[in-house]
């Protein structure tokens, strides 16, 4: 038997069956067909999103699927996204809010990358992306609290007397006429 024979057989059988009343539907499923007005299966991204995984696009362009490194073009600007990777046959399609990035061919050894030749286009040289930099901080000038002598603390702390409070933590507020502040106090007997 050859493969001709057995298609030729598969399709007068498929012929014979779709002119049988269907118990169910109570017509011929070929009559039904031309009804149903069906239209085909979407095809790229509507598709393809279905059988895709998510993966982070790294800082330097990559993203890493099934051990290997695969590098993407700079534009459309991707780093630190997440693309929808896919694999059908022996290519890696990398696809990006629905639009088809990249397609590489995909290697079987872990550990092993990839790279783009458009990675890093629109990458800024050193010296100029040195100059857009804002700095990470500002340095502000430091406080003088003001200098008091023994005799003031001792004066304010005079009338504290705690022999009648039991052990425990305590809050206390000191006043000044610059402002006020509330502490925590551990009393140990």
């Amino acid at each position: 038997m050859d493969v001709e024979k057995l298609n030729t057989q598969a399709l007068a059988w498929c012929a014979a069956r779709n002119e049988r009343v269907h118990r169910t539907t109570h017509e011929p499923p070929v009559r039904r067909h031309a009804q149903e007005n069906l239209r085909p299966l979407p095809s790229d991204y509507a598709w393809e999103r279905f059988r895709s995984e998510q993966r982070r696009v790294s800082w330097d362009g990559f993203i890493s699927f099934d051990g290997v490194n695969y590098g993407l073009p700079s534009t459309p600007l991707t780093v630190g996204d997440h693309v929808d990777v896919t694999q059908r046959g022996k290519d890696i399609f990398v696809w990006y809010r629905g639009q088809l990035v990249v397609r590489h061919d995909v290697r079987a050894q872990s550990g092993t990358t990839v790279w783009h030749p458009e990675q890093f286009t629109s990458v800024l040289p050193v010296a100029q992306s040195r100059q857009t930099l804002a700095p990470g901080g500002y340095q502000v000038p430091m406080l003088e609290a003001p200098r008091r002598s023994l005799r003031e603390y001792d004066e304010i702390f005079a009338s504290f007397n705690a022999s009648s409070l039991p052990s425990g933590m305590y809050l206390y507020r000191l006043s000044t006429p610059l402002g006020s502040m509330t502490q925590k106090m551990l009393l140990f007997k």
